[in-house]
């Protein structure tokens, strides 16, 4: 009877055993498959890998070092792709502490270029472009080095160095066609016309962002398309294109209402606003409080630059447009990524970076 006892006892603890393994490694793999979608989504659905990594955050304790970075850097581009400065500056600081992880020493240069972002977007101009710097000091594949140069040149656009950053454009231009990058064309292009834009040369720019959203309908890459299709939105109500603005317009509108993003959407709206008032289909006390309501919803200082001036003709109220500034930084992120020599970059100018080691003349 004992031995009876015994074996069934041996039997229900193996059977436990069996089935606790058995969940384990279906977690796992259900882990791996959230990962992976979510990094399938990056480029095209960036709002919808977002939502999959924050809505299942809890599952990361299962990750070791090297799977928690992976996971980390698919959060990091989703939220650098939906202009998320609080969930970047979260997923910046926990990757700082995997920094001996071989996923991110191997991807080194594309988080250095995401740190300079948030510093831009936070008006810590300084900080970005040494940043920038560091990235394009430290990967030598002409892929890293033109994500480098484009975003050394928005930092500079938003200085106000104008000539600067469309020379940086231009040759980041030439090692995109070099490297047969079309992704990045479409982000220089739509640089470019937005540095187009800036100037007031909105003929050309709109040459630039119909060739962006082109390559970028070419590639399925919606979120780069929605941009640069609403810039050029834009260019066509800058020259009072309205035709083009109304044959255009719809087809963003669906595009929105489909996979949902609150900035672009509300840039899209507030476009539209000031449309329909100056051609006077709307009412000005009607359009007031919805566009400051959604203009609340616009973060990045850029957009805020581009939509100010067209709503404020209309008479819109909306609060004075903050200056772009070189803020100064207190924070800890330099010192959490000490593997960039930022006593370097003050001294160095980005020709100084590439003549060390890409030959450029």
């Amino acid at each position: 009877m004992g031995v009876k006892i015994g074996i069934m006892c041996f039997l229900a603890f193996f059977s436990h055993f069996c089935c606790a393994q058995r969940s384990d490694t279906q977690s796992t793999e259900r882990v791996f498959t959230i990962l992976q979608e979510a990094e399938d989504h990056l480029s095209v659905l960036p709002e919808k890998s977002y939502a999959l990594l924050k809505n299942n955050a809890s599952l990361t304790d299962q990750l070791d070092s090297e799977q928690l970075t992976r996971w980390y850097l698919a959060q990091m581009n989703a939220s650098a792709s939906l202009v998320d400065n609080d969930s970047l500056n979260d997923v910046l600081t926990n990757l700082a502490a995997l920094n001996n992880t071989a996923y991110f020493s191997d991807n080194f240069a594309r988080i250095i270029n995401n740190l300079g972002a948030w510093f831009r977007r936070e008006g810590y101009l300084e900080e970005a472009r040494k940043s920038f710097l560091c990235a394009l000091d430290t990967e030598l594949t002409l892929n890293a080095k033109t994500r480098a140069l484009m975003n050394i040149a928005v930092v500079e656009r938003n200085l106000n160095h104008t000539e600067t950053a469309l020379e940086l454009n231009q040759l980041a231009h030439k090692l995109a066609l070099e490297n047969g990058s079309e992704d990045w064309l479409a982000i220089i292009e739509n640089n470019m016309g937005v540095l187009m834009y800036a100037r007031q040369e909105y003929a050309q720019a709109e040459i630039h962002f119909t060739t962006a959203m082109d390559i970028n309908q070419r590639l399925v890459r919606r979120s780069g398309e929605i941009l640069s299709g609403l810039n050029l939105l834009l260019s066509f109500y800058q020259q009072k294109k309205d035709d083009m603005f109304m044959r255009l317009y719809p087809r963003f509108e669906r595009m929105l209402l489909r996979d949902p993003d609150t900035v672009r959407s509300a840039y899209l709206k507030l476009m539209h606003i000031a449309f329909q008032l100056r051609r006077g289909e709307i009412k000005l006390v009607d359009a007031q409080p919805v566009a400051q309501q959604e203009y609340e919803q616009v973060k990045d200082r850029s957009l805020q630059a581009f939509l100010f001036p067209i709503l404020t003709e209309q008479k819109i109220q909306l609060p004075p447009l903050l200056p772009t500034q070189d803020r100064k930084y207190t924070g800890q992120l330099l010192k959490l990524y000490s593997q960039c020599n930022w006593a370097k970059y003050p001294k160095l100018t980005y020709i100084d970076v590439l003549k060390s080691n890409l030959n450029v003349p």
